[in-house]
C-alpha cells in the first residue's frame, strides 16, 4: 500500500518538496483548481490562493500524482478535469489567464496524472496506466488528439471509443 493524501489543496510552499521525499502521493482533482478558487480567496486570502495545487512544483519535485474527478461533487468529464489542468481556469475561462499560471501542466503530465498516476496509487502500474505489452488493454479513443490542439478545444473533444482489459465497452458509433 501506498500513502496518498487527498485533495492536496493549500500546502506550504516548504513543504511541497516532501511529497517526493515520503513518497507520498497527492491525490488530486484538477477541476478544483479552478472551481475552489473564490472560497480559498474568502477563506484564506487572496494571496494563499498563489500557492493552492501546487501541481507543477509537486511533479517538477518528482512526486507522483494522481487525478480523478471527485464525482459526484464535481463534474465528472475527464475532458472537464484535463482543460482545468491546461489552463488553471474554469470553462468559462474564469479567471483570464488562469490561477497561478505558473502551475499549467502540459498535456503529458495531465494524462501521465490520469492514468498511471491512478494506477501507481492503487499499485496495479504494472498491469495498467500506460500502453505496454503485457498490460490490460484499458485504452480510450477521443475525436481528438490531445497534444494537437488549442486547449479550448479540450471541452468540445468526445469520447468516440473504450475499451477495458482488451474489451470494447463503449462504442460511440454503436
Amino acid at each position: 500500500m501506498r500513502h496518498a493524501l487527498e485533495h492536496v489543496c493549500l500546502v506550504r510552499p516548504a513543504d511541497l518538496f516532501k511529497f517526493s521525499e515520503l513518497g507520498v502521493i497527492p491525490s488530486m482533482q484538477p477541476t478544483h483548481f479552478t472551481n475552489d478558487y473564490d472560497g480559498i480567496k474568502l477563506r484564506f486570502g487572496e494571496k494563499r490562493t498563489d500557492s493552492m495545487y501546487a501541481v507543477k512544483t509537486l511533479i517538477d519535485s518528482g512526486a507522483v500524482p494522481a487525478f480523478g474527478s471527485d464525482a459526484p461533487f464535481a463534474d465528472m468529464n475527464p475532458l472537464v478535469g484535463i482543460y482545468s489542468a491546461v489552463t488553471r481556469a474554469t470553462t468559462g475561462g474564469y479567471p483570464e489567464g488562469g490561477i497561478s499560471p505558473e502551475q499549467k501542466l502540459n498535456m503529458r503530465d495531465v494524462l501521465t496524472g490520469y492514468t498511471y498516476g491512478g494506477a501507481y496509487l492503487s499499485g496495479t502500474e504494472r498491469q495498467l496506466g500506460t500502453i505496454e505489452a503485457g498490460k490490460l488493454a484499458d485504452i480510450t479513443v477521443l475525436s481528438r488528439n490531445l497534444f494537437n490542439i488549442r486547449p479550448e478545444e479540450i471541452l468540445d473533444t468526445t469520447v468516440l471509443l473504450t475499451m477495458m482489459d482488451g474489451r470494447v465497452v463503449y462504442n460511440s458509433g454503436d
